[in-house]
């Protein structure tokens, strides 16, 4: 999971690899809002993280979550049940 001490969440990635778009997409911000996740973008990308309303995404937390993302596509079948 992309999940550091700042508790960033890169959330492009799951919308990007949904079938069913931004129906799905906005399915899964509700899904993660009612867990406490708030979203933020940042230089195009939808970052998410727990919590954290103060946190600032670096350009190094930017990179990580890219690289991240295939790991976050393990999630999607979670996400989806």
């Amino acid at each position: 999971m992309a999940k550091k001490k700042d508790s960033w969440w890169l959330f492009s990635e799951i919308r990007k690899s949904l079938k069913h778009g931004k129906k799905r997409g906005a399915e899964i911000n509700s899904y993660m809002e009612k867990q406490g996740w708030v979203i933020r973008r940042w230089e195009g990308l939808v970052l998410k993280y727990h919590l954290a309303p103060n946190f600032t995404p670096s350009r190094e937390h930017v990179n990580q979550a890219v690289l991240s993302a295939i790991k976050i596509k393990v999630l999607l079948p979670m996400l989806e049940e």
